[in-house]
């Protein structure tokens, strides 16, 4: 089996390469520098026309300009009946409207709400998109179709907000309720990230 490792970035390749040396499984990954419009013609250049299935990890999806034409080249490449996990930055984060709003900040509350969200109102250094599961499904109708959604942190502080963890043993509880509420309506609507998990149509 191999892992096609897919980023902008040479440095996180770079770490990839490294932990892939330390836990012996090099001959497994195949690190792949490129930007995602160039990702068909790169993958048919190495020899793989078809792949079992793609996951893109949190925020990758809110920061792409050509999100339609990436879900077109990975429903060319995926194989039928094959997965697409998505993990999305969501757009409704309950934490942080809750949060900022009884901090006196609703521009920090509801930041989220207008797309692209600008630098200074997220945790990324450009510009992104927030998506909630309803709002991400025109970019993926008539291509993927969503079989599970999971909320990730929903009752926890993001992960650039972390100063505000509850102490011990206070977090443990409150760990233990989120992934109690994870894959539960309107919950798992609700995290910091959403974690969708759809299948090639």
């Amino acid at each position: 089996m191999k892992i096609l490792a897919a980023d902008i970035s040479p440095k996180m390749l770079e770490v990839l390469a490294r932990k892939a040396r330390d836990a012996d499984v090099s001959d497994s990954i195949v690190p792949i520098h490129i930007r995602t419009y160039a990702l068909m013609e790169k993958l048919k250049q190495l020899g793989y026309t078809q792949i079992d299935g793609a996951y893109s990890t949190y925020g990758a999806i809110n920061t792409e300009p050509q999100l339609e034409q990436l879900f077109r080249t990975l429903h060319s490449l995926i194989r039928p009946e094959g997965h697409l996990v998505l993990g999305v930055w969501n757009k409704y984060c309950l934490y942080e409207m809750l949060g900022y709003s009884l901090k006196l900040k609703p521009s920090m509350a509801f930041a989220r709400m207008t797309n692209p969200v600008p630098v200074g109102k997220s945790r990324f250094c450009v510009n992104s998109y927030a998506y909630s599961v309803a709002s991400l499904k025109k970019h993926l109708d008539k291509l993927f179709k969503l079989r599970k959604v999971y909320g990730v942190q929903i009752l926890l502080p993001a992960s650039n907000l972390i100063r505000y963890l509850p102490p011990e043993p206070l977090v443990s509880l409150v760990k233990r309720i989120d992934v109690m509420l994870e894959s539960h309506y309107p919950w798992n609507r609700l995290g910091d990230h959403f974690l969708g998990v759809y299948s090639r149509i």
